[in-house]
């Protein structure tokens, strides 16, 4: 779990708040491993005097702490940081305490005593939603100030086409399907979505399916009560149930295994939702959007996707061009991004020279915008002042492990960390993006080969 800020990677920032020394470096410890930056405080007022000072992504809480409690800190630290996700931790006969305070903006709550494995779930999922509220305000703050309605700056034909169906369909309840190569901007779609929408004040939850084990994704969509399964201490309700009168976004839809397929289905279909474990059902009005770089036409007749959950997600479809569909795009974006470097990182590079812009024309750009982002925030770091030269792009390198299909192969003289990216994106390529199939050769799981494409794209 890393945070991408135009392509530079940066661990989140976690502070972890409880009165008892154990639990907190218990917690801390566990959270350490995720990778995260993690402070603690053992009280309410040291926690906010953190927060006042420093830009946390997250908040672990205990509940019932001497002086400032968990639910005065979560109300003080949202005025603070609006965004920022929370995480309640109570004892067994608070969770009425802790569902109060999730009306009142926390991310969720644990039941002591903690499981590893849900803790890093819950603070990664609020931590996802964090972010992605902290984008949508942005794009918010966009549309106020510039009308700019999606954030996906420009000049080219397919992509204005584009956004005139965000437009035209976003004050709708409609389902969408965003369709695309990896980094072409379907999250920015998402965003613009949500913004422009009626729902744009309600609840928002963004959901990485990729990113969950095929045993956490169903109750983390649908919830599940106490002892519905081994490790289900408590009550949880499922994301679509906190998104009552709100939106989800259902990022790397085509990663759902078979089973949760036909519970989405029946969800579209009817607006139930049931928790796992319960007898009990429940309406809700939720809009879902969905996003995948995979061909769900071409899971379907391979029989891994439902065609009927397609056809429900895919009410109506947003298909993004990748960047080399739209070349009239990448120096309009390489100058934005250069400007945007220069803004984050106090340099004041002027821009590209001409042979740097052919240079940059004739790439592919398998990564599309995210790569182009990544190499302009690189650039800038390096060259620091003046004009971009072709030299500083130093084209090729990152495409250097196809060398390994020639006859006359010797092995790079790379780190092993980056023989083992090359080596996964030549995996991905082989199996046409499909990251289930990758999990499988690559002999790993589907979160640890999300975890990874995660750090190689903050790089």
């Amino acid at each position: 779990m890393t945070e991408s800020t135009l392509g530079v990677s940066r661990k989140p920032r976690i502070l972890v708040v409880d009165d008892t020394a154990m639990t907190r470096e218990t917690i801390a410890a566990i959270l350490s491993e995720i990778p995260a930056d993690v402070a603690t405080a053992n009280n309410g007022e040291e926690a906010l005097k953190l927060v006042k000072e420093t830009p946390f992504d997250t908040v672990v809480s205990d509940i019932m702490m001497p002086g400032i409690d968990g639910l005065e800190l979560l109300r003080e630290v949202k005025k603070v940081t609006p965004s920022i996700g929370f995480v309640l931790v109570t004892g067994y006969g608070n969770v009425r305490d802790a569902v109060t305070a999730m009306r009142h903006g926390a991310s969720d709550y644990l039941q002591k005593p903690i499981q590893n494995d849900e803790l890093i779930a819950v603070v990664e999922r609020a931590y996802e939603n964090s972010k992605m509220r902290r984008e949508i305000e942005d794009l918010r703050r966009k549309v106020r100030e510039k009308g700019d309605i999606s954030g996906i700056l420009t000049c080219s034909e397919k992509m204005k086409s584009v956004l005139r169906i965000v437009q035209d369909v976003s004050h709708t309840d409609a389902t969408v399907l965003i369709t695309g190569e990896s980094g072409t901007g379907k999250e920015l779609v998402a965003r613009a979505l949500v913004v422009l929408g009626k729902r744009s004040t309600g609840p928002f939850f963004a959901v990485n399916c990729a990113a969950l084990t095929e045993s956490l994704v169903e109750s983390e969509l649908f919830g599940h009560v106490r002892g519905a399964f081994t490790g289900a201490h408590s009550d949880r309700e499922g994301i679509l149930g906190e998104a009552d009168g709100g939106t989800v976004f259902l990022d790397e839809v085509g990663e759902l295994p078979m089973a949760t397929q036909a519970k989405l289905l029946r969800f579209l279909e009817t607006g139930e939702v049931q928790r796992i474990g319960d007898v009990k059902t429940r309406i809700v009005d939720v809009r879902v959007l969905a996003a995948t770089n995979r061909d769900l036409k071409e899971e379907v007749r391979a029989g891994r996707y439902r065609e009927d959950l397609f056809f429900r997600l895919n009410v109506v479809s947003v298909e993004l061009p990748p960047l080399r569909e739209r070349p009239e795009d990448i120096i309009l974006l390489a100058e934005h991004f250069i400007q945007e470097m220069n803004d984050k990182h106090n340099t004041t590079v002027t821009g590209l020279s001409q042979t740097a812009k052919e240079v940059l024309m004739s790439k592919k750009w398998q990564g599309n915008v995210r790569e182009l982002r990544n190499w302009i925030e690189r650039m800038v770091i390096i060259r620091g002042h003046g004009t971009l030269e072709v030299e500083d792009i130093n084209i090729g390198k990152e495409n250097a492990f196809s060398d390994l299909t020639a006859r006359d192969f010797s092995w790079p003289d790379w780190p092993l960390e980056k023989l083992e990216q090359e080596y996964i994106k030549h995996v991905l390529h082989q199996v046409r993006g499909n990251r289930t199939v990758a999990a499988d050769k690559l002999g790993i799981s589907r979160v640890t080969l999300w975890r990874k494409i995660k750090d190689m794209e903050g790089e």
